[in-house]
């Protein structure tokens, strides 16, 4: 019986290891894929110009002198008036962003001249392509008025700062 039973564990044992490969469930294909990518990347560019307008001002006033025989002096008569009151700053945007405008004005004080700004501040759009002209732009007015005092001279002196900011 142990002859019997050695005999068959040698036959399960040899059975075992002849194994059979079948090459047909090995292997196979796949297909080799390329694609094309294009990237595209638009870089800001600013250019904005700034046209600041003439900020000289200038007052003059005319004495009239008139005889008076009665009194053997003169009567005078002094009127004053600015060659203008107003002047613009312009700007104009070209870049390819929008662009924050704002302009402020900051007078100088004891010099008897006002000096307002009124405009200038806006949000400027990009420019489009082809269209130079109708590019985007705000103007901003500054503003002077009064009679100068004893401070301002012939060679003229500050009596305001004007502050554009370009964001």
């Amino acid at each position: 019986m142990k002859k019997t039973l050695s005999l068959i564990l040698a036959l399960v044992l040899m059975l075992s290891l002849n194994v059979t490969a079948f090459a047909s469930d090995l292997g196979g294909s796949k297909d080799v894929t390329a694609k094309y990518e294009q990237n595209e990347s638009e870089q800001p560019i600013y250019n904005v110009d700034l046209n600041w307008g003439d900020l000289t001002f200038t007052y003059t006033e005319t004495t009239t002198k008139v005889w008076n025989p009665q009194t053997h002096t003169y009567d005078t008569t002094t009127t004053g008036n600015w060659d203008k009151t107003e002047a613009a700053i312009k700007v104009t945007n070209h870049s390819n962003v929008s662009v924050d405008v704002s302009m402020s004005v900051a007078p100088v004080q004891g010099t008897g001249v006002d000096v307002t700004l009124t405009g200038g501040n806006a949000t400027l759009t990009a420019g489009e392509v082809g269209n130079v002209d109708g590019a985007a732009s705000v103007t901003g007015t500054v503003k002077v008025s009064g009679k100068p005092n004893g401070t301002v001279t012939e060679a003229g002196i500050k009596v305001a700062s004007i502050t554009v900011t370009i964001e």
